[in-house]
């Protein structure tokens, strides 16, 4: 390795390559299940907002509860059934969520993508850096196609490239586990 960070990371790495490789593992079936029911992986994010949004919305209620006589009290209470109203609407209508969600998950693959090129620049030296560099290209790549419309209103291929950028990252991680497990 060239620099004290980069020793510093992969002294780190190499104390936990099990966790590395099983993380791995995981994301890589979550991703493979996405590409085989590109559907339900589309529905199951949507749905998974609308609970989100509900709960939400029920804790705003409850915080609002709390402060019956402040001026407040009205606008919190309003805003938390908005809320809650808004939740009970995806979870009977998760593909209006799961659209809703696109451009949510595209911005979380960027950002995936940008971590893994940073790790990949960091990881240079050890041969593993491809492996993750090319799963930091495969977030960018299906993020951009997300968020540009390219599949615009196409379900499957929402769930397909989720899945994608979802398998490349836990493939990383497994070569990432494996090779800190060999040193």
């Amino acid at each position: 390795m060239t620099t004290t960070t980069s020793e510093g990371l992969w002294s780190q790495l190499k104390t936990r390559p099990g966790r590395l490789f099983w993380l791995g593992c995981s994301l890589a079936v979550i991703g493979s299940a996405a590409m085989v029911w590109p559907q339900l992986a589309h529905l199951v994010i949507g749905g998974f907002a609308g609970w989100l949004l509900w709960l939400a919305g029920a804790l705003m209620l409850g915080a609002s509860l709390l402060m019956t006589g402040a001026k407040s009290f009205w606008p919190g209470v309003v805003s938390s059934l908005v809320a809650v109203a808004a939740g009970v609407f995806l979870l009977f209508n998760p593909a209006a969520g799961a659209i809703a969600v696109t451009l949510l998950v595209a911005a979380a693959f960027i950002v995936d993508g940008a971590f893994q090129l940073a790790l990949a620049l960091e990881l240079r030296p050890l041969k593993v850096w491809r492996w993750i560099l090319s799963s930091a290209m495969a977030s960018v790549v299906a993020a951009l196609m997300l968020a540009g419309g390219v599949f615009q209103g196409s379900t499957p291929a929402f769930g397909l490239m989720a899945g994608i950028a979802v398998l490349t990252t836990g493939l990383a991680f497994m070569a990432l586990g494996d090779a800190a497990r060999k040193a």
